[in-house]
């Protein structure tokens, strides 16, 4: 992404479409001049989101990026619709690994569809 692209979104149908692999390229290519390690830490963030919608929910799924070019943050959220009700988040091993690597997460819903995301901060 670049500086005057502050968004971009993936909408994925049906789990495991697109596949993993699509998706890492989806992400390398908004990242295009980013380094390595920040694409790889972007890149488990945003598949850690988006296996857990697919896990948890149902679709439409949509993978969004958000960048933030003054404060040098990139937030990642993906978009789904709950299939049960939502009660207390209990984080699994892969919610975890989020709240490791990234400055804060979070879950918002509104009506039937819930935002889970992740802000990553990066250093010049």
């Amino acid at each position: 992404m670049t500086a005057h692209e502050d968004t971009a979104m993936l909408v994925m149908v049906e789990p495991g479409t697109p596949s993993s692999d699509e998706v890492t390229r989806w992400l390398r290519e908004r990242l295009h001049g980013r380094p390595d390690h920040e694409v790889t830490r972007v890149g488990v963030v945003a598949g850690e989101l988006v296996d857990n919608a697919w896990q948890h929910s149902g679709p439409p799924y949509v993978l969004r990026l958000t960048w933030a070019p003054d404060r040098d943050v990139l937030v990642v959220s993906v978009f789904d619709h709950p299939t049960t009700p939502i009660g207390p988040w209990r984080p699994g091993a892969g919610l975890a690994l989020v709240e490791v690597l990234s400055a804060g997460w979070g879950v918002e819903t509104a009506g039937n569809g819930a935002v889970v995301w992740a802000e990553l901060r990066f250093e010049d």
